[in-house]
């Protein structure tokens, strides 16, 4: 059995959601320039939602449109940021510094 599983649904950035006059879409950059895609919202889970591309122009090599989805209208000239993320490590208090591999020095006494 196979419960939760429905077929067609992606998930993208919950950023990417733009609810508006024509309903919920997504924008793609086609040319160039903005394409509204029409698609169906489900549920949000860790700032991704999941999404229905009822007509099918969605997929693998189509570039979404993430920073300023919401300020996009059909047409609009846009253009490919950020081509080639390079991912950094998450801050972490615990991280070494280079002055820390260093034996601790003697307080002296008072």
């Amino acid at each position: 059995m196979q419960f939760g599983t429905r077929k067609n649904v992606l998930h993208i950035p919950s950023i990417a959601l733009v609810i508006s006059d024509k309903g919920t879409v997504v924008y793609i950059m086609k040319n160039k320039s903005a394409h509204l895609v029409p698609v169906k919202a489900f549920k949000e889970r860790d700032e991704y939602v999941e999404i229905e591309d009822f007509t099918h122009q969605l997929g693998l090599k189509v570039d979404l449109i993430l920073r300023g989805s919401g300020a996009v209208f059909p047409g609009a000239s846009v253009f490919p940021t950020n081509l080639s993320p390079e991912a950094e490590p998450p801050f972490s208090a615990a991280s070494k510094s280079p002055d820390t591999d260093k034996e601790p020095t003697e307080t002296p006494k008072t």
